[in-house]
This record gives structure tokens, C-alpha cells and sequence, in this order.
């Protein structure tokens, strides 16, 4: 019968307090800053320009 080494892999209970450590870790950090919607912006959009009727040849 081989000695298993006791440092090869983690018991449950260590398991369980690094994932509850992880957790209070996100719970306590700041939320991130808002990521920058491009498509948004304070100056008003132009306004629409009416399209030109077409020429007496073109249609």
C-alpha cells in the first residue's frame, strides 16, 4: 500500500474556505467603472437631410 502525500491535494473544508474567501473578496471590491458607449454622446444628432429627387433621366 502506497503513502499518499497529504500535500498533493486539497481536503473539502480547504476547498470550501477558498471558494468562500474568493466570494467575499468580489462581494468587498468596488464595482468596475462603466464602460464608454461610443455611441452615445452630450451633443445633439444633426438633423436628417431630405434626400433629392432624381433627375428627369434617372429613376
Amino acid at each position: 500500500m502506497a503513502l499518499q502525500d497529504p500535500q498533493a491535494e486539497p481536503s473539502m473544508e480547504e476547498i470550501l474556505a477558498s471558494i468562500r474567501r474568493i466570494i467575499s473578496e468580489e462581494e468587498q471590491a468596488p464595482a468596475p467603472e462603466p464602460v464608454l458607449d461610443l455611441t452615445q454622446s452630450d451633443t445633439p444628432a444633426p438633423a436628417p437631410v431630405a434626400a433629392a429627387a432624381p433627375a428627369d433621366g434617372e429613376r
